[in-house]
C-alpha cells in the first residue's frame, strides 16, 4: 500500500505543478511588449496598416514613414517622419498615445484623426474625439475636437524655436480657432450630458432656430462622438446644415454618419447626400469620387438615378 501511495504521488507531481506554471503565464510584465531594437521604419507601400498590441492602427499613405519608439501599458509613442498617416486609437485605456511629428506632439486618449507631415508645416485633422496638439517643450497647446483641423508651420530653421508658429485654423467645426490656449487634460469646463445637448437640438428645431440646433448636435459629435447616438446625431446635422445652405458643412456631417456606421440604416441616404451636398459647394472632384463609391456601393441603390445625373452634370 506504501509503495502503491508513493507511485501515485510520482505521477501527480507534474499536474500538481501546473498552477505555478500557470500563475508565471498569466502574471504579465508591466510592459505589452518589449520596445523594438532599432525601432525599424515601416517600408514604403500603397497605404500599409501598423497594428499596434493596445487594438489602434495606423495607416500609411503618400509615403509615410514611421518609428515606434514606446510600447508599453503606460505609453505608446510614434514618431512620423513624413507623409499622410490615419490613427484610430482605441478609447478607455489607461496609457499615453502620442504622435511625434517633426516639433509637434499629438497627444491622444481615444480618437480617430490624421496627421500630416508636410516638408514647412504639420496639419492635425480630427474625426472624432478629441487630441492636443503642442510644440516640443511648450506650455501652450491647442484642444482640438471633432471635425476640427489645424496646421502648424515649422519653426526648426529659424531663430525663434522656443515659440509656437503661427496657427492657421482650417477647419474648426463651424468656430474660429484663431490661438492656442494653455493645456488642460481634462478641460476645467462643464461638459452638457448628452440627453441635455439633443434635447437642446429638439427644442431649438421647434422654434426654428436652425442655428443653435446645429451648434447642440456639433457637440454631441464633439463631446460624445462614441456614442451610439452620434451616428443619428451626425446624420441630422447634415440635413439641417442643408437646410441653411452650407453644403460644405452638410456633406461632412454626412461623411461622419456613414463613417459612424458604415452598415448603419441611414448610411446609403448619407453616402449619396454628401456627394449631393459636394456639388452644390462646388468641389467637383470630391463630388464625384464620393459619387463613383456610392454606386460601387449600392449598384442598386435607391438614389442611383439621382447620383448618375449628378456625375453626367461634373462630366
Amino acid at each position: 500500500l506504501v509503495a502503491g501511495l508513493a507511485g501515485w504521488a510520482a505521477t501527480r507531481a507534474p499536474q500538481d505543478e501546473a498552477p505555478a506554471e500557470l500563475a508565471a503565464l498569466t502574471s504579465a510584465p508591466e510592459e505589452l511588449a518589449a520596445p523594438l531594437e532599432p525601432p525599424p521604419s515601416i517600408p514604403v507601400a500603397p497605404a500599409p496598416a501598423l497594428a499596434l498590441l493596445d487594438g489602434s492602427i495606423a495607416t500609411l499613405h503618400d509615403g509615410a514613414r514611421l518609428e515606434l519608439r514606446a510600447q508599453t501599458q503606460a505609453e505608446i509613442r510614434i514618431e512620423q517622419l513624413s507623409g499622410r498617416v490615419h490613427y484610430e486609437v482605441r478609447p478607455g485605456l489607461p496609457r499615453r498615445f502620442v504622435v511625434e511629428a517633426g516639433t509637434v506632439d499629438v497627444t491622444v486618449v481615444g480618437t480617430a484623426f490624421w496627421v500630416t507631415h508636410e516638408p514647412d508645416a504639420v496639419r492635425v485633422t480630427v474625426e472624432h474625439g478629441r487630441v492636443r496638439v503642442a510644440r516640443d517643450g511648450e506650455t501652450t497647446a491647442a484642444m482640438l475636437g471633432a471635425g476640427d483641423e489645424l496646421r502648424l508651420e515649422s519653426s526648426a530653421t529659424t531663430a525663434t524655436t522656443t515659440e509656437i508658429a503661427r496657427v492657421e485654423p482650417v477647419r474648426s467645426g463651424g468656430r474660429s480657432r484663431s490661438k492656442l490656449r494653455a493645456p488642460t487634460l481634462p478641460e476645467p469646463v462643464a461638459t452638457a450630458s448628452i440627453d441635455t445637448l439633443l434635447q437642446q437640438a429638439d427644442e431649438a428645431m421647434l422654434r426654428g432656430d436652425r442655428a443653435a440646433a446645429a451648434e447642440a448636435l456639433r457637440a454631441v459629435l464633439r463631446d460624445f462622438g462614441d456614442d451610439p447616438r452620434a451616428y443619428g446625431s451626425a446624420f441630422q446635422l447634415g440635413k439641417l446644415e442643408r437646410a441653411r445652405g452650407r453644403h460644405r458643412a452638410a456633406a461632412q456631417a454626412f461623411l461622419t454618419a456613414a463613417r459612424k456606421s458604415p452598415l448603419g440604416a441611414l448610411t446609403e441616404d448619407a453616402r449619396a447626400d454628401a456627394a449631393i451636398e459636394l456639388s452644390e459647394a462646388g468641389d467637383a472632384a470630391a463630388a464625384r469620387e464620393a459619387g463613383e463609391d456610392y454606386l460601387a456601393q449600392y449598384p442598386s441603390g435607391a438614389h442611383r438615378s439621382r447620383i448618375e445625373r449628378m456625375l453626367a452634370q461634373l462630366r
